[in-house]
């Protein structure tokens, strides 16, 4: 986005995501987002322009840390990665996801639904070569 200034750091407070599963759904027309996707990306990124975070040029490196809302199974590679990127993206935060070269997620016990923090990439730990 165009006013974002750039940072080493960007760390931010997002709804719970939706689960891989429920981004895309089969319609008439081929696939489209789904109803609850939807809803989420509008939810977080009215939470993005309130928290009004910088951007991250280049590579970058995505932690994503989620906190339970409930006692249901859910596995966290399903729900962490691929709709935050693509917000990220959609907001200006990340010029464009395949510029992630690291991802990692956790769940906590305490603290927001989801916190994001996403850095720079030191391109050497990030294993490029010279």
């Amino acid at each position: 986005m165009a006013g974002r200034l750039s940072r080493n750091t960007v760390t931010l407070e997002l709804p719970f995501p939706v689960t891989l599963n429920k981004i895309w759904r089969l319609g008439r027309h081929g696939f489209h987002k789904s109803q609850q996707y939807s809803a989420w990306l509008k939810e977080a990124g009215n939470m993005i322009n309130i928290q009004k975070p910088g951007r991250i040029e280049g590579d970058y490196c995505l932690s994503v840390s989620l906190c339970r809302p409930d006692r249901r199974k859910r596995d966290l590679d399903n729900i962490a990665a691929k709709g935050v990127n693509d917000l990220l993206v959609k907001h200006g935060v990340v010029e464009d996801d395949s510029l992630c070269v690291e991802t990692s997620s956790r769940w906590v016990e305490d603290g927001p639904a989801c916190l994001v923090v996403v850095s720079a990439a030191d391109r050497k730990r990030a294993g490029f070569c010279e």
